[in-house]
């Protein structure tokens, strides 16, 4: 018989999830980091010929840590953790499996965090409330933040399952060595 959600949901399950979910987290935050930081550079550089200002790399970097890394990260720890967890008696296969699974978790709540900060974008930019008429949602500007949403989705799981797959078979290693008997 196949162990439950709760029997999955235990504190050494929680432990190895974080450890890969905090690999997968630290180097997609490094990643984010130094995107912002050339992000930063190249429109300076762009500013200085062209006259262009305003560019912000915080709330560039803030914008994605908030809207893809951190529930992308979150997503891969709920998965390791409650219904995909590493333990040293799997095979290499099934880990790689599993780590896709993770992955797609990520990408499905990087999706629903997108989609939820793009529908308050939508209402934020309906206008002044009581300003001459009363407020009004713009429907296709959450249509185009869905859509968005789920091309960004689409692109984490792409580019971060990989990711999440070496994160997964490193714990998964270090698992089978610290809890290999020693002779």
């Amino acid at each position: 018989m196949a162990p439950s959600i709760t029997d999955n949901a235990t504190r050494a399950h929680a432990r190895t999830a974080l450890i890969a979910a905090g690999l997968v987290l630290a180097v997609t935050l490094a990643q984010q980091i130094l995107n912002s930081i050339l992000n930063g550079v190249s429109n300076l550089a762009y500013a200085a010929f062209n006259g262009y200002g305003g560019f912000n790399p915080f709330v560039d970097f803030f914008g994605a840590l908030f809207v893809t890394v951190l529930p992308f990260a979150v997503g891969v720890f709920l998965a390791f953790w409650v219904l995909v967890p590493l333990t040293p008696e799997l095979a290499w296969t099934t880990v790689l499996v599993r780590a896709v699974i993770a992955a797609a978790i990520g990408a499905a709540l990087a999706l629903v965090a997108t989609v939820v900060f793009g529908f308050f974008s939508a209402l934020a930019s309906a206008g002044p409330m009581f300003g001459g008429s009363f407020p009004s949602v713009d429907l296709g500007n959450g249509f185009s933040g869905f859509v968005y949403g789920f091309q960004s989705a689409v692109s984490s799981f792409i580019s971060l399952a990989p990711l999440v797959a070496l994160a997964a078979v490193l714990t998964w290693l270090w698992l089978g060595k610290r809890l290999a008997p020693t002779t």
